[in-house]
């Protein structure tokens, strides 16, 4: 894949794991990109274990500053 196609589909990853909805095709794209390029499937996977860890920690805005 080229760096170009996959920091596109990249740009859809955090969105697709907010469950957010993506357009039809725009979410078939990212699904089958997710399938075949190595480094992607990486980054995703790094985005999810993120996502797991801050709930893990309980932090549901991780903008907000820590209570104290």
């Amino acid at each position: 894949m080229t760096d170009r196609f996959c920091r596109n589909q990249r740009a859809w990853f955090s969105d697709r794991l907010d469950g957010l909805p993506l357009p039809f095709w725009r979410g078939l794209l990212v699904r089958l990109h997710l399938r075949v390029c190595p480094d992607c499937i990486r980054v995703n996977r790094s985005l999810e274990a993120t996502r797991e860890a801050l709930r893990a920690l309980g932090e549901t805005d991780p903008t907000r500053p820590p209570e104290r």
